[in-house]
């Protein structure tokens, strides 16, 4: 057989230039590649019209060369008009800089994904360091040198705990310069630094005994608030999400995220009484109206409701579930209420012969509960959510938003009464903007009659028996914006809170303030010793802040995560929501890859929902930019718990092995592209499949925190991660797993649900 001869200079110029255009494009598809070799191949023939001594020059005619030349310029042409319409080209810029500052970050190793370090909480890192075998981590020049695990491949595991670096612990500022070494040799790399501020959120209170308290998971400590505006600030154990008062309010029992523990406070002296082994990510507490059983969500590998007879604080009885807790209401003594967040439902957990057990038949909703309480009737809850009620089929749920509260029956299990809590004012500027009423996130009963706080739209309201709201008392005077916790002190007195603000007040029920408690700095302080904190905080108010749609950037992901919904917002079809968590580093946003900046997501509330009523001296689009950046990675139970390494090690070569790392590089586990969603499944958005027809280039999302991020795949079609290699891979272009063993792929999905 002869030999094939080598070819041409010409031709292997134009083969690295389309290899160095179609890696620039990041998009696998062969007909991006094709296109490449043809922008390559005509600018090369450009080169040579212009110097024909160049290399041996082919005879082209004049028509031919003007058509040439057309077709270069279109291209770049395309990319720019693209860029620049109707935009600023300095924001544009700013835009392209972003963006390439991002994949410098991730491109030199080695390199550490998130490039963030939140000091109040566990976090987990990825270090990509290929072909080292040891790698070790020094966040400051006083703290400890941290060993990473090697997984393999390059990829190494370091999990850190800042409270226990007592140097990580005192600082503050918005950077932090910390040392990689990788085999002997020792980088820099900059990461942003986000201190604890003060998170008042959820409110419990004893009105008889005149306190309330609640908890800050940022900075680990237990607020008890007196009718008189006394308060007390008890520190308790790692990541505390909720709190209940018991006992006539002598005592008070806090659960933790990260502490395996119940603690048990002493009102009157502030000091802890007991500690009760429990599992890590307690989420909600809730207490009987009988004052006996106490209710422990807890979303550990297994979900379970655990029941604790609290006069002698012993296990009554656990109730595994086949979901992730939410809230918790007891309907009456044998009737525990528990929402389901992901499902859209409500669920019953009840005493039936002495065995508690959850019961068939949940009523489900076409949006996620976003509060839930009880009411001054008996047998009687209200929940909020921002979708009507519906007792048919559900449907895909959408940007459009009617913030609405429900009255269940909890003895016939059925909602009895709803109200719409939007109102459109007086002082609009177009048809349809809503100045109340937008989010409703807490509820209680004050001094007899049933209360709702709007964070969406700063205020309280009270809720009619039906119909329409209409009565609102606005905290903009007061810095309780976006309030999350309302509760009952008794004698005509309540209090609500301020996660944002790090803010209590306390008041009349008229609506006269008492007392301010400011747990967190003001912002005169924090514009003079912490800038960045405070732009943190005008950002999250943003996030919270209603427009004048009705809608907040929270709506749609609830406490910064996701709703679980599909949501039409500008594809050809629903996608999921994402959560935002962690999502800093990792330009261009959204599914479709159409935001490059964080800060432009501000476009879709000022242009999409009509902009906010409120002016602000600051520069939104920054402030919400600042927020976004400042959150890590959604952290969940299995980062928490022991783990097989030798498992974790197997995933890592099955995900190698697979390609995976191709689009999920490491350590982001994104290598910010975009692909075509017809290119990675021809079978469903082929001609002959159910998704034809809704072909888009979609944004690669990083792989970090998929245990609590079902359904799957941008439009939500897997509702598991085992669906997505075994029921919507069957083209094998989502990663080459067809040929992958039952045990390859379980160690595959092992290592993801660790991330």
């Amino acid at each position: 057989m002869e030999s094939q001869p080598a070819p041409p200079p010409l031709q292997r110029i134009v083969l690295l230039l389309a290899l160095l255009l179609f890696a620039l494009v990041a998009i696998p598809s062969w007909v991006i590649a094709l296109a490449c070799y043809l922008a390559a191949l005509i600018l090369v023939n450009l080169i040579l019209w212009w110097n024909p001594a160049w290399v041996p020059w082919q005879a082209a005619t004049r028509g031919q060369r003007w058509l040439l030349a057309a077709l270069l310029i279109a291209l770049p042409g395309a990319l720019a008009a693209r860029l620049i319409w109707n935009s600023n080209p300095a924001a544009q810029a700013d835009t392209v800089r972003e963006n390439v500052a991002d994949r410098l970050a991730l491109e030199r190793l080695p390199a550490i994904f998130p490039a963030l370090l939140a000091t109040y909480e566990p976090q987990r890192f990825l270090v990509y360091a290929p072909g080292t075998k040891q790698v070790s981590v020094r966040f400051t020049a006083e703290s400890p040198e941290l060993q990473a695990i090697d997984l393999g491949h390059g990829v190494h595991l370091l999990d850190v705990d800042p409270q226990k670096d007592q140097a990580l612990s005192k600082m503050i500022g918005s950077e932090l310069s910390c040392t990689i070494t990788a085999d002997g040799a020792a980088v820099e790399r900059t990461l942003r630094l986000v201190p604890p501020q003060p998170h008042p959120r959820l409110l419990r209170s004893d009105p008889t005994a005149g306190i309330a308290a609640t908890v800050s998971e940022e900075t680990d400590e237990l607020i008890i608030i007196q009718r008189d505006g006394r308060h007390q600030r008890i520190a308790v154990g790692d990541g505390p999400t909720d709190c209940a008062v018991y006992d006539d309010g002598r005592k008070i029992v806090v659960a933790h995220r990260h502490t395996p523990e119940l603690w048990v406070i002493e009102t009157a002296a502030g000091k802890v009484q007991a500690k009760l082994p429990a599992e890590r990510f307690q989420t909600r507490l809730a207490v009987s109206p009988n004052g006996e059983l106490l209710a422990v969500a807890g979303n550990s590998e297994q979900p379970a409701v655990r029941l604790i007879r609290l006069s002698e604080m012993q296990d009554l009885a656990r109730v595994e579930l086949p979901f992730s807790p939410d809230l918790l209401e007891f309907g009456d003594d044998a009737l525990l209420a528990v929402t389901d967040r992901r499902g859209r439902a409500i669920h019953r957990v009840e005493a039936r012969g002495g065995d508690w057990s959850l019961v068939e038949g949940p009523l489900r909703f076409p949006r996620p509960i976003t509060a839930l309480s009880k009411t001054p009737a008996p047998q009687q809850l209200v929940l909020a959510l921002t979708a009507s009620y519906l007792t048919d089929e559900q449907p895909i749920a959408n940007h459009f938003i009617e913030n609405t509260i429900h009255t269940l029956d909890t003895a016939k299990w059925q909602i009895i009464a709803t109200r719409i809590t939007d109102r459109r004012g007086l002082f609009q500027d177009d048809p349809g903007n809503t100045e109340h009423g937008i989010s409703p996130l807490a509820l209680a009963v004050i001094d007899g009659r049933q209360v709702a706080a709007f964070a969406g739209s700063n205020e309280l309201g009270d809720v009619p028996p039906a119909g329409v709201m209409t009565t609102y008392f606005p905290l903009d005077e007061f810095p309780l914006f976006a309030p999350r916790g309302l509760a009952d002190l008794g004698e005509g007195t309540m209090c609500v809170s301020s996660a944002c603000e790090g803010t209590i007040g306390v008041f009349t029920s008229a609506g006269l303030l008492i007392k301010l408690i400011q747990l967190a700095a003001s912002e005169e302080d924090l514009a003079k010793s912490e800038p960045a904190a405070l732009l943190r905080r005008h950002g999250e108010r943003t996030f919270f802040e209603g427009t004048r749609a009705g809608i907040a950037c929270q709506s749609c992901h609830l406490d910064a995560a996701s709703d679980g919904c599909l949501h039409h917002i500008g594809q050809n079809k629903p996608v999921d929501v994402l959560s935002i968590r962690g999502i800093a580093g990792t330009s261009p946003y959204l599914r479709d890859a159409s935001h490059w900046r964080l800060r432009d997501l501000h476009e879709v509330a000022q242009v999409g929902y009509r902009d906010y009523q409120r002016e602000v001296p600051w520069d939104r689009a920054a402030a919400v930019a600042a927020y976004m950046e400042s959150l890590p990675p959604e952290s969940h139970a299995r980062l928490n718990a022991e783990y097989d390494l030798a498992r974790l090690r197997a995933g890592v070569a099955v995900f190698f092995a697979a390609k995976c790392n191709v689009c999920h590089t490491p350590p982001a586990l994104t290598n910010l592209g975009q692909h075509s969603a017809l290119s990675m499944f021809p079978d469903y958005y082929g001609p002959d499949g159910r998704g034809a027809g809704t072909d888009a280039f979609l944004d690669t999302p990083s792989l970090r925190g998929l245990a609590v991020s079902a359904p799957y795949l941008h439009d939500g079609r897997a509702a598991t991660l085992r669906d997505v290699f075994q029921e919507w891979n069957r083209a094998n272009r989502h990663g080459n797993t067809r040929d992958l063993t039952k045990a390859q792929l379980n160690d595959l999905l092992y290592f993801l649900e660790r991330l």
